[in-house]
Parts: C-alpha cells; structure tokens; sequence
C-alpha cells in the first residue's frame, strides 16, 4: 500500500505535506487550493496495490456506478479484459489512476437514477443523512439565497450517487482510520471534501459558496 499511494500521489500532484500510512510525503512544488486537491489526496492514501486489493477496488468501483464492471470499463473506455488484466497485474495503470479523483466521483454523483442493486433504506443511507444535518441540509455549499428553491432539488437528484460514494468510501477506508470514531459520521466528512471539490462542476456554473 505504501508504495502504490507514492505512485499516485506524485501522479495525481497532491499538494501539501500530509501523511500517507504514518509517514510524512513530500509537498508538489504547485501552489493550489487546499480543498481543490481533497480527493488526490484522499486517493493517493487509499490507493490499492496487489491482487486483492486491485480486485475489491475496481469492484466498489463498479457497484458505486451501477454494479456492473461494463459499467466501469465502458465509463474509463476500456474493455473488461484490461480491467481482468489490471487484477492480475495487482496493478492500475500510471495512465489511468488520475481517471479515478477527476472523474470518477463526479460520474457516481451524475448517475442520478437508482441503480439495481441500490438500497435506499439503510446501504449508504446514514453517512448522507450525518452530511445533511452537518451542513444544514446545505452539502453542495449552495447560497443562502438559493437554498429554499434548489437544496431539496440538488439532494433528490442527487441522493442515490451520495449513498454509493458512501458506501464506497467505506469499503476503501483502512480501520485504524476510524476505530473510537462512528464510523457513518466518519465517512461522512470525506463526502463533505469530496462535494467542496465537486460541486462547482455538479452545479454547472452555479454559484457557489466555499
């Protein structure tokens, strides 16, 4: 694990000096925002190595899209064989591992319909509900002068993507992460860092609070 999460975070340029596995990495020399590189960080330090690994990654992956791996392929434009290849390897490619904290996030929110496996009633519910009530039902920082026409709107549409990227971020996190923490409460803050990254983009052009 500790040398894949090197490998992505010098390919996904994470900035800042953080701790991967206990160990301080050092900073990319590029000055950003701190919450514009939120998931290359949060991918850099859950970023799988080895067949196992590999394997269950790329099957949360595809859950979190629809629950097919056809679904992940067609969506990273590649075909099921190369994501067979991947697992054998224990290994994702240099050139794909940026497709993961740039896109893929993004496409789990913008797949708006339920999925077929989805379930609503418990399986990634909680860590959404800990979100709403910790932002004031207000996670996608919209203004507060366009709360009351879009907040029920944005979390109705996109409710379904935010119970899988949950439970994604749930099946990725390591247990020293959380243990003596709730564990939904938990997850839910890595989706409040994942939405100050992707909201402007789910908004489109909408304004933003940050």
């Amino acid at each position: 694990m500790m040398k894949a999460a090197r490998t992505a975070c010098k390919t996904f340029g994470c900035a800042g000096l953080f701790t991967v596995m206990g160990h301080p990495q050092k900073a990319s020399a590029r000055p950003v925002a701190i919450n514009a590189n939120y998931l290359s960080i949060w991918f850099a330090q859950h970023w799988p190595e080895g067949e196992a690994e590999v394997t269950a990654f790329l099957s949360s992956a595809a859950k979190a899209l629809g629950g097919r791996e056809a679904d992940l392929a067609r969506y990273m434009g590649v075909s099921r064989p190369t994501l067979s290849s991947w697992k054998t390897r224990g290994a994702i490619p240099e050139s794909h591992t940026t497709w993961f904290f740039d896109e893929f996030p993004y496409a789990v929110l913008s797949n708006t319909a339920p999925a077929p496996g989805d379930d609503l009633r418990h399986a990634g519910l909680i860590p959404v509900l800990h979100l709403l009530k910790a932002t004031s039902f207000n996670p996608f920082g919209l203004p507060q002068e366009q709360l009351e026409d879009a907040a029920v709107e944005l979390i109705q549409r996109h409710l379904p993507g935010l119970a899988r990227l949950a439970l994604f971020v749930q099946h990725q996190l390591r247990f020293e992460e959380w243990v003596g923490q709730d564990l939904e409460r938990f997850t839910a803050e890595v989706l409040h860092g994942f939405l100050k990254v992707l909201s402007p983009r789910l908004l489109r052009g909408r304004a933003v609070s940050q």
